[in-house]
């Protein structure tokens, strides 16, 4: 299959995309998680909460940049 210049520039920027959501939902969950675990643990249940509060939404960030990315992964293959 022979892909035109642009086409095959919109893939990679999807592709980046969709890696950019990855990295942000692994982040949030990783880090976030880990970050909110050890402040409830250390005593910091508040503090815990607002990471925990602030991990979720960057998760949802996340799903919703993937989710874009799949979008325009579609439509440089000619499928929107």
């Amino acid at each position: 299959m022979n892909q035109t210049a642009a086409q095959q520039t919109a893939q990679q920027a999807g592709q980046k995309l969709m890696l950019i959501g990855v990295a942000m939902v692994m982040g949030g969950c990783v880090f976030g998680g880990l970050t909110a675990v050890t402040l409830h643990l250390l005593g910091q249940t508040f503090a815990a909460g607002i990471v925990a509060i602030i991990a979720g939404l960057d998760v949802l960030i996340g799903v919703g940049v993937q989710v874009l990315a799949y979008r325009k992964l579609q439509a440089a293959r000619g499928r929107a």
